[in-house]
């Protein structure tokens, strides 16, 4: 029910966003990263200190109606996260992600309605 939540309020959110303008000449991954602001390599802490590194974006679907990529994270330090929604600071800006538990660290899935 939680991660429901998330999606719905991450859908809302990127419905009226500004997203940045993105040439058609960018390769397929940078605009996977560009399109919900993450870049592989970008670090972000959470409030409870855990500090997390981009290591993978991935598009899980794309096409009429949805656009849904998955973002990776790789721990760097600090306490190992639960499934749960946190706030994390990145150098932009500071945002709430529903996190997964993952070999590396965490997972995100984020999605938007087109």
């Amino acid at each position: 029910m939680q991660r429901r939540r998330f999606i719905m309020a991450a859908c809302a959110l990127a419905a009226t966003s500004a997203l940045p303008v993105i040439s058609k000449a960018a390769s397929r991954t940078s605009r996977q990263s560009a399109d919900f602001g993450f870049r592989v390599g970008d670090r972000l802490r959470c409030d409870q200190g855990t500090l997390l590194e981009v290591s993978g974006v991935s598009s899980t679907r794309n096409d009429a109606i949805c656009q849904q990529y998955g973002i990776e994270f790789r721990h760097l330090e600090g306490p190992k996260l639960e499934e749960g929604t946190y706030r994390m600071q990145g150098s932009a800006a500071a945002t709430e992600l529903f996190l997964q538990p993952s070999a590396e660290g965490a997972r995100a899935v984020l999605s938007r309605l087109i």
